[in-house]
């Protein structure tokens, strides 16, 4: 079987399958030995995870858009806890074909986190639309998928350096005294040079990155337990309350309280 990129095919979609949100713990988790049953993207919110096929091996981060093909069977490794968004689907393929299982940076950033959250918001509503409405998301998703596979003429070193600065950051997240100056000091480069490489690499600013993924961990915090506000602030790296709530309105259209008592009555959605 031959193993070919969607850039050398530029398949179409045949058909939508179903958008989820998950989370995987520590460990090790074998693909079925028939491979995966459908094409699928997922979108890594948090953690990282290595993808190992055989003849070679990659891994993915907080950040990345991955594509994992049909058929494929590989073993993966999750190192920390692992929290995804994925799409299900099938592409039209030639038979004899085998895409290749690739992950990227997501250079759109939030914009490309945003389609993710659309589609699963969107499937599980279960309007009567609903299939209709996540297959025209999903084109989206690939067409980001496309353009992020084009660009990946990051030089390699810079490549790594950006990626010890996301994993530097996913390990800290709840250290209120983390700046961008101790960033840029861990991967050995100045604060300018560094600040424009982050935004270059992911379309954001590392400040802003810190931010979402600080509320994606707050939302978690809101959502499944009862602490008071002043002590996610706390746990989530966050100097003050008042700041904690701004930056949360900010990024959410909603105080952390309505946050709270929308999802704790509506935990599906």
């Amino acid at each position: 079987m031959e193993n070919q990129t969607l850039l050398d095919l530029h398949p179409t979609i045949a058909s939508f399958r179903r958008a989820v949100g998950a989370t995987v713990k520590k460990g090790v988790y074998h693909q079925h030995p028939d491979g995966r049953a459908n094409d699928c993207f997922a979108y890594i919110l948090n953690g990282a995870a290595t993808y190992a096929f055989g003849d070679y091996a990659f891994k993915a981060r907080a950040g990345d858009l991955l594509f994992l093909a049909k058929g494929s069977s590989y073993t993966m490794t999750v190192h920390d806890e692992y929290g995804f968004l994925l799409v299900n689907f099938n592409f039209n393929t030639p038979k004899d074909s085998l895409l290749s299982c690739v992950a990227f940076p997501a250079p759109s950033g939030k914009k490309t986190e945003d389609l993710f959250h659309k589609i699963v918001s969107t499937w599980q509503r279960a309007h009567p639309t609903a299939k209709e409405d996540c297959l025209a998301l999903l084109y989206m998703i690939y067409s980001d998928f496309l353009n992020t596979a084009n660009a990946s003429y990051i030089h390699s070193a810079k490549r790594e350096r950006m990626e010890s600065a996301i994993a530097f950051i996913q390990n800290n997240l709840a250290d209120g005294s983390l700046t961008i100056s101790k960033i840029a000091d861990y991967v050995h480069m100045g604060e300018r040079h560094f600040r424009r490489s982050f935004k270059d690499t992911y379309s954001m600013s590392p400040l802003r990155y810190i931010n979402m993924k600080r509320i994606t961990r707050a939302k978690e915090l809101l959502r499944y337990g009862n602490l008071p506000l002043g002590q996610i602030a706390e746990l989530t790296g966050f100097s003050s309350i008042y700041y904690f709530s701004n930056t949360f309105k900010k990024e959410v259209h909603c105080s952390p309280s309505e946050y709270r008592k929308t999802k704790q009555k509506h935990p599906v959605t």
